[in-house]
């Protein structure tokens, strides 16, 4: 059996088939760009469509954020009315607090003015009536010279002035006052506290001793003679500068204490009378050495004493 020959396909059947393949490859390309076209349009409208939910909630927010700023705008505006309002409150009370406490001040100037004119016609009735009247005058008059005593025995026992009994009554009574009572009383009192204090000063005073160590005879008390070498207001109205020793001298380079600083205490009218180049008694507590600066910028040194009670020899 004879096999028939093949015949082959013309070449148009394989330019179909090939044309076919290709469109066949074409349309599945094309197909699957559209399906994934499909899938991004898809997606980006849901992202889309949700952007525009977000939106439509943000606008919802926003209206609700704006109602409630006009909400807060609001308050705050009645809020500062009420301030303002309280304000002028405040002004008003602190206007009619200043007004009274003016009208106070007059008031109270008033009634100061009306006491001290009634108090000032008390003291003149009382005075006329003082002036007149000899029984007040005597009784005044009494009362200080009780005053004057019972000052008087209280400073012999201090060993100073002193004068607790002075009442300002006491100047009512024609030519008495403070000072005059002090003077009775300093003349009452004076040479009795003079004697004790005298009496104490009764150490043996070797004034070469003192003079080599002051500070070894500190706290006694002696009697000595000075010739005064400066007494101004470098020294003060109660302190001198003098040579001393334990009786007088015609030449003050006699004297064994060529350097010695005198003070008392203020006031001191037992050194009235004293002053440079007089010779006078003193009762005085040694208290040391005593260094200072001199004029001239050097430091110079001497014996200190406090003195309290001094009597004048010879008035140079």
């Amino acid at each position: 059996m004879n096999a028939e020959p093949v015949t082959p396909p013309s070449s148009s059947r394989r330019d179909r088939r090939t044309f076919l393949v290709i469109t066949a490859v074409i349309v599945a390309v094309l197909g699957g760009v559209a399906v994934n076209n499909y899938a991004t349009n898809q997606q980006t409208l849901d992202n889309l469509a949700a952007a525009r939910s977000d939106v439509a909630e943000l606008e919802e927010d926003k209206e609700a954020l704006s109602s409630a700023l006009d909400g807060v705008t609001t308050e705050r505006d009645e809020l500062v009315g009420l301030l303002d309002d309280a304000a002028g409150q405040l002004d008003d009370t602190t206007t009619q607090l200043a007004d009274a406490h003016a009208d106070n001040a007059a008031l109270v100037e008033e009634r100061d003015d009306a006491l001290a004119a009634q108090e000032a016609a008390v003291a003149q009735t009382l005075a006329l009536r003082e002036q007149y009247d000899p029984q007040i005058a005597a009784e005044r008059q009494a009362a200080f010279d009780a005053g004057v005593a019972a000052d008087c025995a209280s400073s012999i026992d201090a060993g100073a002035i002193r004068l607790p009994s002075w009442d300002d009554d006491f100047a009512s009574i024609d030519g008495l006052d403070r000072q005059t009572y002090e003077t009775a009383v300093d003349a009452c009192a004076t040479p009795v506290i003079a004697q004790g204090v005298r009496g104490r000063c009764q150490d043996p005073a070797d004034v070469e001793q003192v003079v080599r160590d002051p500070d070894a005879f500190t706290g006694d008390c002696v009697e000595l003679v000075v010739d005064i070498v400066q007494f101004d207001q470098a020294t003060g109205p109660c302190g001198f500068r003098a040579y001393f020793d334990t009786t007088a001298h015609r030449w003050s380079h006699d004297y064994k204490g060529d350097n010695g600083i005198f003070a008392a205490a203020d006031p001191c009218p037992f050194l009235t009378a004293v002053g440079v180049d007089d010779v006078v008694r003193i009762w005085a507590e040694v208290r040391g050495e005593l260094s200072y600066s001199t004029t001239l910028g050097g430091t110079s040194h001497a014996v200190s004493f406090h003195v309290v009670d001094a009597e004048l020899i010879t008035d140079n």
